[in-house]
């Protein structure tokens, strides 16, 4: 609609020709919410929408999680939508951070800048024969269980739903559930999570957990 107005997580812009973005505060943002149709961000907090904002009709989340939305808070009718397709930049983005940590990239720059050349030694670790733990199997879980497979790593997977037919989509013998973190951290080498902000997700890794794993993991 020419004078639709849509409030992106901070920004304001109403969509007509020659619009320019206006920036707003957090302080603003419950106010310029109750005009507005449609928001666009990460998150939507219950006391901006104390206003009662009859008019939103659409709540786009900028990623996969809409944990950050106040649901129960929603005028009637609004509807929520989250993003797909992003699963190659997350498994890609995943590995840079593996090989970053296999390879002692910072160290190697650090040693290099100084003409150290031991840094080359390096070189030689490979993410090949290391052990991935990826715990959850929806759409960037098996992405990650590809690549996984493709650098010749040892892939395991825990899901909130293991059965025979999420391991064969993830090209897996076997998954197990959740409840068998403790057992599978020992031998993982990497660790990799990919399930959704949930209650019985929060909290899934922590200083106990992290006990258990090898020092070198």
């Amino acid at each position: 609609q020419a004078n639709a107005q849509i409030l992106f997580s901070g920004i304001t812009s109403p969509v007509r020709a020659g619009g320019s973005p206006e920036q707003a505060g957090d302080d603003q943002t419950a106010g310029r919410l109750a005009a507005a149709e449609g928001f666009f961000g990460a998150e939507v907090k219950a006391e901006w929408l104390a206003g009662n904002p009859a008019t939103l009709r659409l709540v786009q989340s900028v990623g996969a999680g809409y944990d950050g939305v106040a649901l129960e808070s929603l005028p009637d009718g609004c509807a929520v939508c989250n993003v797909y397709g992003h699963d190659r930049a997350v498994a890609e983005h995943a590995f840079m951070m593996m090989l970053v940590l296999q390879k002692q990239l910072f160290a190697s720059h650090a040693a290099l800048r100084k003409g150290d050349w031991g840094w080359s030694n390096r070189i030689q670790s490979e993410l090949r024969g290391r052990s991935l733990l990826v715990l959850g199997l929806g759409v960037i879980g098996r992405e990650i269980v590809r690549w996984g497979r493709f650098f010749d790593m040892e892939v395991s997977a825990l899901t909130r739903t293991p059965s025979t037919e999420r391991a064969q989509q993830a090209g897996l013998k076997e998954v197990g559930g959740l409840e068998c973190l403790d057992d599978a951290l020992p031998r993982a080498d990497f660790v990799l999570i990919a399930l959704p902000g949930l209650p019985e997700t929060r909290d899934l890794i922590g200083e106990r957990q992290l006990s258990f794993m090898k020092p070198t993991a």
